[in-house]
This record gives structure tokens, sequence and C-alpha cells, in this order.
């Protein structure tokens, strides 16, 4: 079964979303399966010169079930990356 982590995060506007899916890829390793875009934000929340993204990460394995503990240490490595390379902040 696959497991579906949200993820809300604001970034420098001139960050490609494309960016963001090369480095959980990157991250993610063969259990990522899927990244899915949710949802674009520029309200009010949002600090100037940033946009909100929202997306599912869908993470899967071919031959076994899935831990907690496992995808969560990758969500986290995922997280972790995009925080530092991108000065992202998560939502």
């Amino acid at each position: 079964p696959a497991i579906t982590r949200d993820v809300s995060l604001a970034v420098k506007k001139d960050v490609p979303y494309q960016e963001i899916r090369d480095i959980a890829r990157e991250r993610g390793g063969d259990i990522l399966k899927d990244i899915m875009f949710v949802e674009l934000y520029l309200g009010e929340k949002i600090p100037p010169g940033t946009r909100g993204l929202v997306f599912s990460l869908i993470y899967r394995s071919e031959t076994r079930t899935l831990t907690e503990d496992e995808v969560n240490q990758v969500h986290q490595s995922i997280l972790q990356a995009l925080t530092t390379r991108l000065d992202a902040v998560i939502r």
C-alpha cells in the first residue's frame, strides 16, 4: 500500500517547481513513487517575495510493505534538503 505525505512550504518566487521535484526525487530514492502538485498560495500569510506551495509525496515499494519509520526517514531527508538548498520554510 502507498503512504501519502502532504508538504506545505514557502519558497522564493523565482524557485521553479521542477527544482523542488528534482530534489525530492533525488532524496526519495526508489520508494518515492510520485509527486503531485496540490495548490499555489499567494495570500497575506506568505512573506513578500515568496509563494506557498502544497504538494503530496507518495511512497510505495513494489516488493514489500513500507514501515512508518523508513518513510519518515526519507520524508525528513527530502524536507531537510528543500529547506537547506532552497531556503524553503515548512509551513
